[in-house]
């Protein structure tokens, strides 16, 4: 099996007296959707951070494609596309077209018609298509939630960690996110979902394994992870 992050021992503190993790070790599958669970504050959140390499100064190995995220000079984010549970940190445009613009360029791209295409199609899987060019400030936190998973299906090449995805969507919302995890899967791609709403995802299992499916559920306890 390949994995896409080999974690081995991992010590991790912001004040270096409590520890958030200290001893952690996992190896998380390249292909298929891998879940980690958890109660609220166990520290889903900074281990997406420390995946990502927006929190540094961990002791240990955190190997990303076998390479030591240390050692990467350019930006873990090329081989990554991390959906936060913070809306203010996704959003950086001023319509939901606007920002899967800014997503699909990164500010430094010519923009193209048919980027412009698959921006729409994105929108219309997510069901916010009428709203696209509505200004950000006035939606809801549930259509800025489906704006932030519009970027999903920009970026089927890249692994997706997704943390809290349900976080203010209704049942409508959370079918369409399902939807889009299942087109992952199909296409052998995978994805890592942080949530503390296990359930929410059990369909999910009975579909993929006609489809290869190579994740795990695992849960964080208190400076460690199981699998379950």
């Amino acid at each position: 099996m390949e994995y896409i992050y080999k974690i081995s021992n991992l010590r991790f503190s912001f004040d270096k007296r409590d520890n958030i993790f200290y001893g952690l070790s996992l190896k998380i599958p390249l292909r298929g959707i891998t879940i980690i669970t958890g109660r609220n504050g166990a520290g889903k959140t900074t281990l997406c951070r420390l995946l990502t390499g927006l929190v540094k100064g961990y002791e240990g190995s955190l190997k990303l494609h076998n390479k030591e995220l240390a050692e990467y000079k350019r930006s873990i984010l090329e081989h990554i596309l991390y959906v936060k549970q913070d809306l203010t940190g996704n959003l950086m445009g001023l319509t939901a077209n606007e920002d899967l613009q800014i997503w699909q360029n990164r500010f430094v791209e010519i923009d193209t018609p048919h980027k412009a295409i698959l921006r729409k199609k994105a929108c219309v899987l997510v069901g916010i298509s009428p709203i696209q060019d509505v200004p950000v400030w006035e939606l809801s936190y549930g259509q800025k939630r489906r704006t932030m998973l519009a970027t999903l299906p920009l970026f089927m090449d890249k692994y997706w960690i997704i943390d809290e995805p349900s976080a203010n969507l209704d049942n409508i919302g959370i079918k369409q996110l399902i939807y889009l995890l299942q087109q992952k899967v199909k296409a052998r791609c995978g994805a890592l979902i942080l949530t503390h709403k296990l359930k929410l995802f059990e369909n999910l299992y009975a579909f993929e394994q006609p489809y290869d499916y190579a994740g795990n559920i695992f849960t964080i306890t208190d400076n460690d992870i199981i699998s379950i």
